[in-house]
């Protein structure tokens, strides 16, 4: 048997606000990517569902157009694991993907900085 992604019958893990490693498309899906995601939907969807929702996680970069809409996060913004290196939380790259393309949970953000970066969605979707 090949195992492929998390236990899902431990979907506890799976928790809003983890960071997970995950296979992602490119934007024009030619290929996929193995790379850091944060999971932004509830708890309880989550335990429910086949798919998690997420945004992509990547290098902090100096491009005002994509800056917009980032958050950046460095470890002292974890409540546990560790960032290889200072990120940006990409909240304008919002995706589902099947729990099976998840390979692995690799930190927890903080409250706080998963109140930015709701607060981020909610400007982006113009919701007050």
């Amino acid at each position: 048997m090949i195992k492929i992604g998390l236990n899902l019958m431990n979907s506890s893990i799976l928790k809003q606000g983890s960071i997970v490693i995950g296979n992602l498309p490119y934007s024009d899906l030619s290929t996929v990517k193995k790379r850091p995601l944060l999971i932004i939907s509830a708890d309880n969807y989550n335990i429910s569902s086949y798919d998690v929702i997420v945004i992509k996680v990547t290098r902090v970069t100096s491009d005002i157009k994509i800056r917009q809409y980032s958050i950046d996060i460095t470890n002292n913004d974890l409540s546990s694991g560790h960032l290889k290196q200072e990120s940006a939380i990409k909240v304008d790259s919002i995706f589902y993907i099947d729990k099976k393309l998840i390979d692995v949970s690799v930190a927890s953000i903080k409250r706080e900085a998963l109140d930015l970066v709701k607060n981020k969605l909610k400007a982006l979707l113009s919701i007050k």
